[in-house]
């Protein structure tokens, strides 16, 4: 198992892990898990550009923020998961009636 975290208290596991120093992109497989103070995303394959802190995630992601369960395809976002774009998404979750749209 492999441990990244850094000074914004973003946490990433997986089992196996590659680093290109050329493109400092790395690329994480296997049980990957991505915890922060925005939630918890988990997927097989996460690429993450780390001049950018754009993470990607071609194949199905799921997203657990609170009460909320978000499952979805193609995800691209920071890492700090303050905005998550999702392909193909299905929710399940709990609305406040205080909730603004």
């Amino acid at each position: 198992m492999i441990t990244y975290s850094d000074t914004s208290s973003t946490i990433l596991t997986c089992l196996n892990a590659e680093i290109d120093d050329v493109t400092d992109v790395l690329i994480a497989k296997n049980k990957v898990v991505v915890i922060n103070e925005n939630g918890i995303l988990k997927t097989n394959l996460l690429i993450w550009d780390r001049k950018t802190n754009i993470i990607k995630a071609p194949d199905e992601v799921t997203i657990i923020r609170e009460k909320h369960l978000m499952r979805g395809y193609n995800m691209v976002t920071k890492l700090d998961m303050n905005k998550i774009e999702l392909e193909k998404v299905s929710a399940r979750g709990t609305i406040d009636k205080n909730t603004k749209f």
